[in-house]
């Protein structure tokens, strides 16, 4: 189960502020453990977005941090964001947009 589910946006940011925002990948059924995911950044080709994964409660869900690069110039910048499992919970791979309008 993903958290939020489609998409992350970091709305309107004031430049020079770096915000983050959280995905959590939490097991569907209780004593399950996940996998680590392999976590990739698509097309963010200026380097604007970075990661941290951190394990919770012994492989039962995964907190993926996004956070917006320090000095991101104005505009809008998107990118995508891949969580692939391997073995039997490759079918829980998922992507999903990130989206920041820097100010």
């Amino acid at each position: 189960r993903y958290l939020p589910e489609h998409r992350l946006s970091f709305g309107l940011v004031d430049e020079g502020k770096t915000p983050e925002r959280v995905v959590r990948v939490l097991a569907t059924k209780p004593g399950e453990k996940l996998p680590e995911p392999q976590i990739a950044l698509l097309n963010d080709d200026d380097n604007l977005f970075s990661h941290t994964v951190t394990e919770h409660s012994g492989g039962a869900g995964y907190e993926i941090r996004v956070k917006l690069a320090d000095g991101a110039p104005t505009g809008r910048h998107d990118a995508k964001l891949r969580i692939e499992f391997g073995g039997e919970y490759a079918d829980e791979s998922k992507e999903m947009s990130v989206t920041a309008i820097i100010r």
